[in-house]
This record gives structure tokens, C-alpha cells and sequence, in this order.
């Protein structure tokens, strides 16, 4: 049975080198004409191809009508032999999921037990309004992209206010929809038809290295 060595032929490793090469130094995946040079390539469907091929055995993503939107997936990150990488983005990026992905010009690494790289992102915290859940400044939390959500999971929501993570809480009395900071310092906030959830936190990577689970 054919290895994932073996199934990534050495062109498209380049290729997968110099996107990973990219995203280390500037913190974006290289843009076609960058790539195109750097394999030393001009048609701009040789390079397309080569993507295509790493999308077929799923190295990478790629997102339609985002630039420089590239992700290296878990099996990409296994046939360079190098740990995986998540972009991180400010707590209070706006948009929506995949562009504040796009716009992220940091990445941090993660274990290879993290499953569906083109689905999660770092967000740097900001304040203290989750320190009861052992959130706090400067941490970088791993948030999943999702659109099921239950009651009590920590999750990245937009609001008037910004984008921020709180406890989410659904219950049969008023109030009957809230975020809910883990701080007794801060106010709950009702949940409105001007808020929306985007993804569910799941891992902690606290500033003195450790990496702790969500609860």
C-alpha cells in the first residue's frame, strides 16, 4: 500500500515547501505569481494543477475567491515532516470566519492531534472576562469553526461590540439565550438577532507553553 511519502510526488513537495515556506517568513501562503516563481514555472495552469493534485490527496485547501487562501492540512504537514500550523487572529477580527483566516498574518503551531486544519483558528485573547475558565490575557485559544452549538461550550461570537469569547448558555427561563463571561466583574450578555456565533473553543495554549483543554 502506497505510503503518503510516496503518493506526494517531489514536485508537489516543492510546492508544499514553498507555501509552507511562505507562511513561516510573511505569515500568508505565497500568491500564484509567487509561486509560479519559485518553482520556476510560467503557466499559470501548471501551477493550478500542481494545487489541484495537493487538494486531490488532501494536503492543502483552498478557498474560491480569497486571496492567498491556502491551507496546509494535516497530511501536508506529515509529508514535509513538520509540525502543523494554525494562523492566529485577534480576538476582535471582524468578519467572517474564513476571512479573518485569510487576514491572519501569524501562525502557532498545534499537535498533530488537532483534526480539520482548514476549520480552526487562534484567537489571542484580550482582557479578563474568562479567567474563571482559565482564560486570560495573552493566551492563544483554538476555536473550531461550527454551526451546532450547545449549551455551556465557550464560544467565539460576534456582537455589536466586537468579536469576544464567552460561555454560551441556553436555558427555559429569562433570560432564555446568553454569553456568559466567567468573571463575576462583567455582565452577561442576551443574546440578540444582532449576534452570531462562529466556532466552538476547545484548547488553551497558555503563555508559560502549556496547552490545556476547554471546559
Amino acid at each position: 500500500m502506497a505510503t503518503l511519502q510516496t503518493m506526494v510526488t517531489p514536485r508537489q513537495n516543492q510546492a508544499l515547501s514553498v507555501i509552507h515556506s511562505y507562511i513561516q517568513s510573511s505569515g500568508f501562503p505565497p500568491s500564484l505569481a509567487e509561486l509560479k516563481q519559485e518553482l520556476g514555472i510560467s503557466s499559470n495552469q501548471s501551477a493550478l494543477d500542481l494545487l489541484h493534485a495537493l487538494e486531490e490527496k488532501s494536503c492543502i485547501s483552498r478557498h474560491e475567491g480569497a486571496a492567498r487562501a491556502i491551507r496546509i492540512l494535516s497530511a501536508g504537514f506529515s509529508a514535509l515532516g513538520v509540525k502543523p500550523l494554525v494562523p492566529v487572529v485577534g480576538e476582535t477580527a471582524a468578519g467572517p470566519f474564513l476571512e479573518a483566516i485569510e487576514h491572519a498574518g501569524t501562525w502557532h503551531e498545534v499537535g498533530e492531534d488537532v483534526e480539520r486544519l482548514d476549520q480552526v483558528i487562534f484567537v489571542r485573547v484580550k482582557g479578563d472576562s474568562m479567567v474563571g475558565a482559565d482564560i486570560e490575557e495573552g493566551d492563544l485559544v483554538l476555536v473550531r469553526e461550527s454551526l451546532e452549538f450547545s449549551s455551556g461550550k465557550v464560544v467565539l461570537a460576534e456582537t455589536p461590540y466586537g468579536t469576544t469569547l464567552k460561555r454560551f448558555i441556553l436555558q427555559n427561563k429569562s433570560p432564555y439565550k446568553y454569553l456568559k463571561p466567567e468573571n463575576p466583574n462583567y455582565d452577561i450578555l442576551i443574546f440578540t438577532k444582532n449576534m452570531r456565533m462562529r466556532g466552538i473553543a476547545f484548547k488553551i495554549f497558555k503563555k508559560d507553553g502549556r496547552a490545556l483543554d476547554v471546559k
